[in-house]
């Protein structure tokens, strides 16, 4: 299991917290949760709107 530490960064930069970004791209906290954890693989929807709500590529706040 890897962990997505730049995007959980990037949202806690950016949001303060997980729960408001979940709040304020309309993606279930716990599915938020699961992505950074690695548990969760976005689709191409949720990847879009996650990187359009902090301004960096998905591909890049996933890269190691």
């Amino acid at each position: 299991m890897s962990q997505n530490l730049k995007l959980k960064f990037a949202i806690l930069e950016k949001f303060g917290n997980q729960r408001k970004f979940a709040q304020a791209v309309d993606i279930h906290e716990v599915t938020i949760s699961n992505i950074i954890s690695g548990v969760h693989n976005p689709n191409n929807e949720q990847r879009e709107i996650i990187s359009k709500a902090l301004g960096i590529e998905f591909d890049e706040l996933t890269a190691e």
